[in-house]
């Protein structure tokens, strides 16, 4: 299987960081890193899944009962990823409104495919989402 990953970022001080981890584990020369926006890079960069975890977290964050995930920009960030790979991964706050991100996705023409809970010392740290775009088969998931 050949398989390509691209690194972006829109801090250069984090893609410093994570060429640092990736030579540590011997994975350096199998990565591309791009210093950029997110938001603009619909048009420059195509693949077939994208894992990605947004900002959120610090002491604020925790002490909301329910994000939003127009708070967290979700709809923006699957807008610009089905034209990117139509397959998506986020990792978010455990938090989150769950309702609402299922009526969001399927607002934007995409499909939330399946929730995970992320433990850490047995306390629920944050959620897993993975989305679809509404045009690709269901075969196709396998993420």
């Amino acid at each position: 299987m050949f398989v390509i990953v691209i690194a972006v970022d829109i801090d250069a001080d984090k893609i410093i960081m994570a060429k640092q981890n990736a030579a540590i584990y011997g994975v350096g020369d199998k990565i591309e890193f791009i210093v950029g926006d997110y938001f603009k890079l619909e048009n420059q960069i195509k693949g077939d899944v994208i894992v990605t975890s947004p900002p959120w977290g610090g002491p604020e964050y925790s002490k909301m009962d329910v994000i939003g995930p127009l708070d967290l920009y979700m709809d923006k960030i699957l807008e610009v990823g089905k034209t990117i790979a139509p397959k998506i991964l986020l990792h978010l706050p455990k938090n989150l409104n769950k309702n609402e991100c299922w009526k969001m996705c399927n607002g934007v023409g995409a499909s939330l495919r399946k929730i995970e809970n992320v433990f850490m010392n047995k306390y629920l740290n944050s959620t897993l989402f993975y989305v679809r775009s509404n045009n690709v088969s269901y075969k196709s998931l396998c993420i």
